[in-house]
C-alpha cells in the first residue's frame, strides 16, 4: 500500500487550500476560508515519498480530511491509492434500512445502472442526443467499472469508476483527449438536471425551454435509463455522490412520488420526439415481415432486417401497391433487397419516412 502524495496535494488544491511555507522536508497547506477556523490550521505534506513510515503519516492526514469533509475514510484512502472516481448510490426506504436489499431488486438495479453507464459513455463519445450505436470505447469504459463493498445504514451501492483512462485520443475531430472522467462528470450533470428540474417539485416546468437550454447535456437513452431505474426498482429516496481527487459532488433525491416519475416520463417522450432527426440510410437485407391493411391500396408495410452503421437493425418501410407486390415475391424467393432514403430511429428500429430507392437482388 502506497499513497500518492501528488493526489493528496491535488485534492487540497482543487478544494482551494493555499500553499504556505516550504520547509526542508515538508510543504504546508492552509485551508480555504470557508472552514472559518478560529486559529492557524495547516496540513503538512512530506516532500520525500520514500520517507520513513510515510504511509502511516499520510493515513493520519487522510483521517483529518475525512473528518473535515465528512467523507468515509476508506473512500478517501481508495482514491489516493488508485486515482479513480467512486460513485455512491444510497437507496433509502423501509426495505433497506438494515443495509440489505433483495436479490431481485439488486439485479434490476445493477442491470439498469450498467445500461446507464454504457449509454452515458456512448453519449460522450458519439455526441449524439440519441445513441444510434454503442462504440467499442464505451464498452471499454464499462469494463473498468466495478462494484465495491456496500456501506451500512441504508443500502449504499458503491461503484468504482475509471477516471484517468484515455477513451479517445486527440485527433482531427477531437480537439482534446476524451478520458473516463468526462463520462463520470456528464453522468452527474444529467442526474443533477433530473433532480433540479424534474424532481424538485410536482409541477412540470416548461418542457420546450428546458430542452432548449440544456440540449448539450441531454441524451434520450440516458434519460430513459434513469426513468426505468427509478420506476422498475421502486426508488423514492436516493442519495448520490461522486468522489474524485479533483471534486466531490452530491445529489439528494427525496420524496420521488408517482407525479414526479410521470413528469420524467413526459420529458423522456418529448425529448425523443424533438431529437429524433431524420438520417440518411442505405440498408441491404432480407424482408422478415409483411403487413397490408389494403392489398389494393398503399397501406402496405414491410420489415427489412439488415446492417446499418455496423449494427443489425430492422427498418420499417411503407410501400405503394406495385412495390409491395414485388416485396411479396422477394420474401417468397428469399431474395435480398436494398432500401435507401431518410429514416427516423427509435431505440430498436429505423422507420423510413422518405423512401428513395427500393431494389430487389
Amino acid at each position: 500500500m502506497k499513497y500518492d502524495i501528488g493526489l493528496i496535494r491535488m485534492f487540497l488544491l482543487k478544494r482551494e487550500w493555499i500553499i504556505g511555507a516550504e520547509r526542508d522536508n515538508f510543504t504546508d497547506y492552509y485551508p480555504s476560508k470557508s472552514f472559518k477556523f478560529s486559529g492557524a490550521y495547516k496540513v503538512s505534506l512530506p516532500k520525500n515519498e520514500n520517507a520513513f513510515d510515510i504511509d502511516k503519516y499520510l493515513y493520519n492526514i487522510i483521517s483529518i480530511l475525512s473528518e473535515l469533509y465528512n467523507i468515509p475514510k476508506d473512500d478517501l484512502s481508495y482514491i489516493f491509492l488508485n486515482n479513480v472516481t467512486i460513485m455512491s448510490f444510497g437507496i433509502i426506504d423501509e426495505n433497506t434500512k438494515e443495509g440489505l436489499i433483495s436479490f431481485n431488486r439488486f439485479r434490476l438495479f445493477a442491470d439498469k445502472l450498467k445500461q446507464l453507464l454504457l449509454d452515458t459513455a456512448s453519449f460522450v463519445i458519439n455526441k449524439n442526443n440519441i445513441n444510434y450505436r454503442t462504440p467499442e470505447e464505451a464498452n471499454d469504459y464499462l469494463k473498468l467499472c466495478k462494484f465495491m463493498p456496500s456501506q451500512k445504514g441504508s443500502y449504499i451501492a458503491k461503484i468504482q469508476l475509471p477516471a484517468v483512462n484515455k477513451l479517445i485520443e486527440k485527433n482531427i475531430i477531437e480537439q482534446s483527449d476524451i478520458i473516463a472522467d468526462d463520462v463520470n462528470i456528464r453522468l452527474f450533470d444529467i442526474l443533477d438536471f433530473v433532480n433540479n428540474n424534474i424532481f424538485i417539485n410536482d409541477r412540470m416546468q416548461n418542457i420546450e425551454q428546458l430542452l432548449s437550454v440544456n440540449k448539450e447535456i441531454l441524451n434520450y437513452n440516458v434519460l430513459k435509463d434513469i426513468e426505468e431505474m427509478y420506476e422498475q426498482t421502486s426508488l423514492s429516496n436516493v442519495n448520490i455522490s461522486f468522489l474524485a481527487v479533483n471534486y466531490s459532488k452530491k445529489i439528494y433525491n427525496h420524496d420521488i412520488n408517482d407525479i414526479k416519475k410521470t413528469n420524467l416520463s413526459t420529458i423522456v417522450k418529448e425529448i425523443q420526439m424533438q431529437l429524433e432527426d431524420s438520417i440518411d440510410v442505405v440498408v441491404r437485407g432480407k424482408i422478415i415481415q409483411l403487413h397490408s391493411e389494403d392489398p389494393s391500396g398503399d397501406k402496405n408495410v414491410i420489415h427489412v432486417h439488415g446492417v446499418f452503421d455496423f449494427n443489425l437493425v430492422t427498418v420499417i418501410v411503407k410501400l405503394d401497391n406495385d412495390k409491395y407486390i414485388k416485396a411479396i415475391e422477394a420474401h417468397k424467393s428469399g431474395n435480398s433487397v436494398t432500401i435507401s432514403g431518410l429514416a427516423k430511429r427509435s431505440r430498436q428500429q429505423l422507420r423510413m419516412v422518405d423512401l428513395l430507392r427500393f431494389v430487389i437482388h
